[in-house]
């Protein structure tokens, strides 16, 4: 079993224009079920990029953690990612 980031895909036509950073959905062994997703805080035409937040679904206890909502803001997607995967391995009882 393998855990596996994809890059969101890039906003096309008049959406592009405005878009701000995309952010990562983490999949198993290349399933269609998103076990978690790295999102910028901020960016594009709305506001200026603050930071970057995860939150964790369909995993084996069935609860879902949000990293916003527990004020866990990453300033970087890279921290923000290692905190989602480390989440996810513990909920899924790897090292």
């Amino acid at each position: 079993m393998t855990l596996r980031w994809r890059k969101d895909k890039p906003e096309t036509g008049l959406r592009a224009v405005g878009a701000g950073p995309r952010g990562h959905r983490l999949f198993l062994d290349d399933n269609e079920d998103e076990l978690a997703i790295v999102s910028p805080d901020g960016g594009g035409w709305l506001r200026p990029l603050s930071g970057w937040y995860w939150y964790a679904m369909n995993l084996p206890d069935n609860k879902l953690y949000n990293s916003y909502a527990q004020g866990e803001i990453f300033e970087t997607e890279k921290e923000a990612k290692a905190a989602a995967l480390a989440y996810v391995k513990k909920a899924l009882g790897r090292k």
